[in-house]
C-alpha cells in the first residue's frame, strides 16, 4: 500500500488533491454496502445489519455475488437476521440468478425455524429453481424432514402447522 500511496503521489507531482482523486477514482478499494449488509446478514450480526440498513443499505439489494440479505440470512439459519430483514420489508419470494429463494436455502440447509418464519411471512412454496426444483424437493432430497412435513400438501399458516 505504502508503495501504491508513492506512487500516486509521485504521478501527481505530490498535489493532494490529485492524490484524493486518483484514490476515489479506484473502485478496486471500496467495498459495497451491500456487500458488508449480506456478510452481517450470513454472520448473524443483527446489530451491524441495524447499522448498516440505517445508514442507506436498501433491504433488497444483492452483494457482488447476486444474493440479497435474506437469502444469505436464510443459507446461514440466522433467525433474528431473517425476522429483522422480513419486518424491514425484505421481499421474501426474491429469487437469486438460479431462481432459488430463500425458503429454497432455508430447505436445502436444514433449517426448520427460518423455513417457519418465511412461510408465516408468505414465501412461496410453489417457487421452482432453474433446476425445476421446489423447496419441498430440497428438503426431501437432503433429509430434512421436519421442512418436508411444513411444505407438504395440506399444511399451512392458518391451521397453524407453522
Amino acid at each position: 500500500m505504502w508503495i501504491f500511496a508513492c506512487d500516486v503521489f509521485s504521478r501527481n507531482g505530490g498535489s493532494m488533491g490529485a492524490i484524493v482523486s486518483d484514490l476515489l477514482a479506484d473502485t478496486s478499494l471500496l467495498v459495497k454496502i451491500e456487500d458488508l449488509f449480506t456478510e452481517a446478514a450470513g454472520d448473524g450480526n443483527v446489530k451491524e445489519l441495524v447499522s448498516l440498513f440505517e445508514q442507506g443499505a436498501r433491504i433488497n439489494d444483492t452483494d457482488k455475488e447476486g444474493y440479497a440479505a435474506l437469502q444469505v440470512a436464510a443459507k446461514k439459519g440466522r433467525d433474528e437476521c431473517v425476522t429483522f430483514l422480513l419486518q424491514e420489508g425484505a421481499d421474501v419470494n426474491q429469487r437469486d440468478s438460479d431462481g432459488f429463494s430463500a425458503l429454497h436455502e432455508a430447505a436445502f440447509w436444514g433449517h426448520d425455524n427460518v423455513a417457519r418464519i418465511l412461510l408465516r411471512h408468505g414465501a412461496d412454496k410453489t417457487f421452482v429453481n432453474s433446476e425445476g426444483t421446489t423447496a419441498l424437493d430440497l428438503a426431501v432430497r437432503h433429509g430434512n424432514g421436519v421442512i418436508a412435513h411444513m411444505l407438504s400438501e395440506g399444511h399451512s399458516v392458518e391451521r397453524g402447522f407453522y
